[in-house]
């Protein structure tokens, strides 16, 4: 065996030993998303569009998810999203929004989206999270 041949072997061995651990890695301690779903009346002109987007967030690789609204959790940590019966009532109400989520998925969670289709001056500032949204 030439040395070319044996340096080959021993690269893609160890390029796929690197692999496989670090899939397992990313297997066992997945990200963890929290999605927001603004569940207010004005939601209402858009909530077929929501589980479209629930749906394509679900799609992602090594996470887990939790699922709320503007009024409280629909569904702790899972593999997929559900929103399960949630439809749009009250009013829209995002100022203290970071206050009302439920605190241990909101603790635990490395990203949280808010799904709304509230204009800019209505979302709530601060709580680092990230706004997708949808037009009217």
């Amino acid at each position: 065996m030439s040395a070319f041949s044996k340096w080959l072997v021993l690269a893609c061995g160890l390029f796929g030993l690197t692999a496989g651990a670090y899939h397992a890695y990313l297997l066992a301690s997945p990200k963890k998303v929290l999605v927001v779903v603004d569940s207010s009346y004005p939601m209402g002109r858009v909530w077929d569009r929501v589980p479209p987007v629930l749906q394509s967030l679900s799609g992602r690789r090594y996470s887990v998810f939790a699922l709320a609204t503007d009024k409280g959790l629909i569904h702790g940590w899972q593999p997929t999203l559900d929103l399960g019966p949630a439809s749009p009532y009250a009013p829209r109400q995002l100022t203290d929004l970071w206050q009302r989520l439920p605190v241990d998925e909101r603790r635990e969670a490395q990203e949280v989206d808010l799904i709304t289709n509230a204009t800019p001056g209505e979302l709530p500032s601060g709580g680092g999270w990230t706004v997708l949204r949808l037009a009217p």
